[in-house]
């Protein structure tokens, strides 16, 4: 309270003079002409509230940080697709034969002659370290040499590794053996799931017997390729095997009636036209009889040789 000059003063008590007095004397000494900084005092409010409240930040991107994440992008999806481009499998072609055995020149000069009722799957073009193709039924192959890309022949149970050379497969499904005789060079011949296989050279032939899963090796019986230029040539040929032979050679079906342990066969019939011709020539060499059913193509061996 200020001291004036109006009556206001003189109308307090003595308690309360004395009381207004002493207050006097104790805020004399302060400042008068105390001006408050509204500035600085608005400033540490903003701070203030601020911190109580502080509202997410949005971020908006640059132009040229959003061409950086559209190039990175770009550049990934680039690198996916030529990763896929080189590491796909090539596009597969197919080569199937029906009545009559046809040949087939592959794109690395491999020739292949497919017997009848035959297909072999191959890439248009070789790529990679590897040359691969897929056989199901009987194949002549005349392999390329190329020691830097084995040629390799899959079936359904072995496959067959070459660098470059001449040999015959025989992988029908309805067959419970694959076969494979060597004409020239070496191959090696074994199952898909396994390390072991056989090493065959010329005049060799390797059987993988399915149902007791086992590989044998022997001498070629010379007649595995005769297909492809129509002529047979036997030797040491067992009775069973000459069956199957004439079956897939005329196409016709044959019984054996009697007992066939102990025979085998030696020999050439060149070009032959017939099967008649074939049979009339085993009947001659060996003690057996031919009955035939022409119109059913069906034919009987006869005989007992132990």
């Amino acid at each position: 309270m200020r001291k004036n000059k109006n009556n206001e003063w003189d109308k307090l008590n003595a308690i309360e003079k004395h009381e207004a007095g002493y207050l006097w004397d104790k805020t004399s000494s302060y400042k008068s002409s105390f001006e408050p900084d509204v500035d600085k005092a608005f400033a540490r409010f903003q701070k203030a509230t601020s911190e109580q409240a502080s509202p997410a930040k949005v971020r908006s991107l640059s132009r040229y940080t959003f061409l950086r994440v559209a190039a990175a992008i770009l550049f990934i999806v680039g690198a996916f697709g030529l990763w896929q481009h080189f590491n796909a499998k090539p596009p597969t072609e197919v080569f199937a034969t029906t009545a009559t055995p046809e040949e087939i020149l592959l794109d690395d000069g491999t020739f292949v002659t497919l017997n009848k009722n035959s297909s072999l799957h191959y890439p248009a073009a070789f790529k990679g370290g590897k040359r691969v193709v897929e056989l199901e039924g009987e194949g002549f192959f005349t392999v390329a040499k190329n020691p830097q890309k084995p040629f390799i022949i899959k079936t359904a149970k072995t496959q067959v590794r070459v660098l470059g050379t001449v040999f015959n497969v025989r992988a029908y499904r309805q067959e419970d053996f694959v076969e494979v005789a060597v004409k020239e060079g070496k191959v090696a011949f074994g199952t898909r799931n396994s390390a072991n296989h056989l090493t065959l050279t010329a005049d060799e032939r390797g059987t993988y017997a399915i149902n007791a899963n086992k590989l044998i090796e022997e001498k070629s019986g010379l007649n595995e390729w005769g297909w492809k230029d129509r002529q047979l040539n036997f030797k040491a040929a067992r009775m069973s095997e000459i069956k199957t032979i004439l079956e897939r050679f005329f196409g016709v079906k044959i019984n054996l009636e009697g007992t066939f342990e102990g025979c085998t066969l030696t020999a050439s019939f060149g070009k032959v036209k017939t099967i008649d011709d074939v049979l009339n020539g085993i009947a001659a060499g060996i003690n057996v009889s031919i009955r035939k059913d022409s119109p059913n193509k069906r034919y009987t061996i006869i005989g007992h040789c132990q």
